[in-house]
């Protein structure tokens, strides 16, 4: 029995590998993608990139974007370079396997837009899943909100953006990290199951060096009343396309 599932999204137009078993990408990854809009020829740096899904769906949507994606475990950074590879993308999308916390400014070039789809739980905090790949992405074992913040903030340019999506409940301590070194919060969005239910998740942008003020966006409803997805939900799951030109890693 195979221990990998090849998953299209996008209206087919991504064909993506994950493990049957270890981690794989939800949701949030799609929603993340969706609120990040760069100008042409900005360039991305995707952190914990996992399968390689963020660059992938950014790279599909704004083909003049160059993307650079960094995974420290060696098992999903060979998974991520085979995914783009097969979905003919290696020309924009470039694997790093490093920590995160080692990567310099020198290996990345000029950033633009720092995506990450982070770990959400504290190490402290629930059961930490047997299989490693999973407890990585899923618990604060070697990404904090500081470290993604340190990170972030290492790598941007100035007036660069930062784009990541957390548990709402850590929202606090997401912006206190964030303004700690200098990545001022600009949007925050607020994500709900239904419209009648408390905030799940908020997405947060933050600008490197950026002026104070912040704007609270209109909510992303998931749900409808009867379960169905929402107007949105279904365009973030399906939409494709862009008008960039063509961009290819130098």
């Amino acid at each position: 029995m195979s221990d990998w599932t090849y998953d299209s999204i996008l209206n087919g137009t991504l064909h993506i590998a994950q493990p049957k078993n270890g981690y794989r990408f939800s949701l949030d990854a799609l929603i993340l993608a969706h609120h990040v809009i760069p100008a042409a020829g900005e360039r991305i740096v995707d952190i914990g990139t996992g399968c390689g899904v963020i660059p992938l769906i950014l790279a599909r949507r704004f083909p003049e974007t160059i993307i650079l994606g960094i995974e420290v475990q060696p098992e999903l950074a060979r998974l991520a370079e085979s995914n783009i590879v097969s979905n003919r993308l290696s020309y924009h999308i470039r694997i790093i396997e490093k920590d995160i916390r080692t990567v310099s400014p020198s290996e990345t070039g000029s950033v633009h837009i720092v995506t990450c789809n982070p770990p959400h739980t504290a190490k402290a905090a629930g059961r930490i899943s047997p299989n490693d790949q999973t407890a990585i992405a899923r618990h604060e074992i070697m990404m904090t909100v500081k470290t993604l913040a340190e990170a972030a903030s290492r790598l941007l340019t100035r007036k660069g953006r930062l784009f990541a999506i957390y548990p709402a409940n850590r929202m606090t301590e997401v912006l206190l990290e964030m303004r700690g070194v200098g990545l001022e919060p600009k949007q925050i969005r607020t994500i709900h199951f239904k419209s009648d239910t408390p905030a799940d998740r908020i997405i947060i942008q933050a600008s490197k060096e950026g002026q104070p003020g912040i704007e609270i966006a209109p909510p992303l409803i998931i749900h409808m009343p009867d379960g169905s997805f929402s107007a949105e939900a279904k365009t973030i799951m399906n939409t494709s396309g862009s008008g960039h030109k063509d961009a290819r890693i130098p």
